[in-house]
């Protein structure tokens, strides 16, 4: 991955909504909250606005981005996900943006958009929004959000207590992917996710069981789990079947996997949940699941 130069306390965050409006006593709890990690906030021109279920216009919402690209920040935050990334896209001037340093921080909708800018050399992270700052702290979020932002030194291996072995062996790659929906939306498109040979990290919200199955089978009958080196599945929050259903939705998603030769884990700590550790796409790390570990072999910047 290209590896930006590390952020340091002091540094300026453009903050800018691609997708979903957000409610403005929430967007103010959650810049505090960056604040008080020790970063400086740029605010994007319609943060404020609200338009239909977006935070502004197609247009606004890409010149706010575009803009932000070209202001002094080292970083750019998304404030919340909920529709709209992808009506971005024809409205980026990608020659401009391509090679920017800046790192793109998003998660939910924003998939499209990670994917999609990761297609010109802008290193783009899975992680955190200030939706996510603007609720409890949550201690681990943060930490590996200044880490993966600050630190030129790899986490290592990093274990958790949620974290559960589907299918055992080990693999090594580069990370891609985001929320399942999203991933299955990009097939077809110019920004399609290419898991060949990577490490494939899935999350998802408010899906009930039988559509988990369908959008997992959609990947693995498009070839996205052929070459796959490993699969993370993160928070799948409020996609459990009813109690007493008979199944459980682990038992789902191990028969989607049932043909496929890799190592899984289940409940890495990322996604809609509480805690959201940042995932920066082509990061190389280093799956085990029979120790059920990942080891983050490099640090995303320099």
């Amino acid at each position: 991955m290209k590896k930006p130069k590390a952020l340091k306390k002091g540094d300026a965050i453009g903050i800018v909504a691609p997708a979903g409006k957000m409610d403005p006593s929430a967007l103010e709890k959650g810049l505090e909250r960056i604040r008080k990690l020790g970063f400086e906030v740029v605010m994007g021109k319609h943060l404020a606005d609200s338009f239909r279920y977006f935070s502004a216009t197609d247009r606004q919402r890409a010149e706010d981005l575009q803009w932000m690209f070209a202001q002094d920040v080292r970083a750019i935050l998304c404030a919340r996900g909920g529709y709209g990334s992808v009506r971005l896209i024809p409205h980026l001037e990608m020659k401009q943006l391509k090679g920017s340093d800046k790192i793109f921080i998003g998660c939910s909708d924003l998939t499209t958009l990670l994917l999609h800018l990761s297609n010109f050399e802008i290193p783009v992270f899975h992680g955190p929004m200030v939706s996510h700052f603007s609720r409890t702290q949550n201690p681990l979020s943060d930490h590996f959000f200044l880490r993966m932002l600050t630190s030129r030194d790899p986490i290592g291996k990093f274990f958790h207590p949620t974290m559960k072995s589907l299918k055992e062996g080990t693999g090594e790659g580069a990370l891609t992917g985001g929320c399942l929906s999203l991933l299955c939306s990009s097939i077809g498109t110019p920004y399609e996710i290419d898991t060949e040979g990577k490490i494939l990290f899935i999350e998802e919200v408010n899906e009930p069981p039988y559509r988990i199955d369908r959008m997992l089978t959609h990947l693995k009958m498009a070839g996205k789990f052929q070459k796959v080196k490993g699969i993370l599945f993160g928070t799948l929050l409020n996609c459990d079947p009813p109690p007493d259903s008979g199944y459980t939705l682990k038992e789902v998603v191990l028969s989607c996997l049932e043909d496929v030769a890799c190592p899984a884990l289940w409940g890495v700590p990322f996604g809609h949940g509480n805690e959201n550790i940042t995932l920066p796409l082509g990061l190389k790390v280093h799956l085990n699941g029979n120790e059920r570990t990942i080891t983050f072999l490099e640090s995303p910047v320099g």
